[in-house]
């Protein structure tokens, strides 16, 4: 049960294989589904991997938030689902309102203020081990 390190191994190795396919295959075609050529301009390239750090970070927080509340702090499903729609309900909210601002302002200030409330939030929550109060992983973690 679980996985092991040579199954691991055979995911890294497939997904490189496959994305070195991938990468010949679409480098050939007249009309590719993804334009490679845009990785060689660096705003492409960097916003890219931006988005992508950001969302693995979102993501990883998504992921282990309903354990830390159900198991971490004892929480029943109610009570933990209830706490976790936090996070969707000030995205629905904000979504407008930042979308209306990067419109106003560009979209450079409101991403950068972005990633530095989500690292501070991460930072935060990396000390969530210790006894405080439940609002304030709540807040971290919208």
């Amino acid at each position: 049960m679980g996985l092991d390190f040579g199954t691991y191994l055979d995911f890294v190795f497939d997904s490189g294989a496959i994305s070195h396919r991938f990468y010949f295959i679409e480098k050939r075609q007249a009309y590719p589904m993804l334009d490679l050529s845009l990785f060689r301009k660096r705003l492409f390239t960097t916003s890219t991997a931006a988005a992508l750090f950001n969302y693995m970070a979102l993501f990883s927080i998504l992921f282990l938030m309903p354990f830390y509340l159900l198991q971490g702090r004892g929480l029943n499903p109610s009570q933990a689902g209830i706490i976790l729609t936090a996070q969707p309900i000030v995205m629905a909210l904000i979504a407008p309102l930042s979308g209306t601002l990067s419109d106003r302002i560009g979209t450079r200030l409101p991403a950068v203020l972005g990633m530095v409330i989500l690292a501070a939030s991460l930072f935060l929550l990396s000390g969530s081990a210790r006894p405080h109060p439940l609002h304030w992983s709540l807040c971290y973690s919208v």
